[in-house]
């Protein structure tokens, strides 16, 4: 990955000029990297792979996936490939303690995320569960205010968190808080927060 560490468990197939894959028998049959991050190509059930031209392709979960064209030559003794190194970039996550104004933790405060475009985005990069009232709800804080992001791919985004009474969490009696919006870049890497205080709606 971007921090030189291997990634264990890729898919990695290859694709020829024609859009045959490799090993054969469609998208759900691959390779997968080792402890070291390696792959070891080994005899498809036709044959030998052919020597060529290839896209090859790499994916992991919560991982950016690797689409790239190289070029291979196979004998029965060495295998040569025109790149021999591939980097998946991690995806990060944001963390962060929300409170009130009385340092109480903001349980089951809601939030949401939005990217570059002003788009709300879910886990995996899906849309956003879209609920009542205009939310897009990403995911709630736990019991002790601690908010957490699914995986996301680096780049700017925009935090909207908020405590709402119609989805449990209560700021002071029956009043909920203002909205609160920060914004983070992602990095490959937790980024701490530490403490978001969320004021009173007036």
């Amino acid at each position: 990955d971007q921090f030189n560490e291997p990634v264990v468990g890729a898919s990695v197939w290859l694709e020829d000029e024609r859009g045959k894959t490799y090993p054969s028998g469609g998208w759900a049959n691959y390779w997968s990297t080792d402890r070291a991050g390696r792959v070891l190509f080994s005899y498809d059930a036709n044959g030998l792979i052919p020597n060529g031209k290839f896209t090859i392709h790499i994916e992991k979960r919560n991982y950016s996936s690797v689409k790239e064209s190289v070029s291979m030559s196979f004998d029965p003794a060495i295998i040569t490939i025109s790149s021999n190194k591939f980097i998946l970039r991690k995806w990060g996550k944001i963390t962060a303690l929300v409170v009130k104004e009385s340092g109480e933790p903001a349980v089951e405060a809601i939030f949401s995320i939005t990217n570059q475009h002003g788009e709300y985005i879910g886990e995996f990069g899906e849309q956003a569960l879209d609920l009542p009232f205009g939310y897009h709800i990403a995911g709630k804080t736990t019991g002790t205010g601690r908010l957490e992001t699914f995986p996301l791919p680096d780049g700017k985004y925009t935090l909207h968190i908020k405590c709402d009474t119609f989805y449990g969490c209560r700021y002071s009696g029956y009043d909920g808080s203002a909205p609160k919006t920060l914004e983070v870049e992602v990095d490959g890497s937790e980024v701490w927060l530490d403490k978001i205080t969320l004021m009173k709606e007036k």
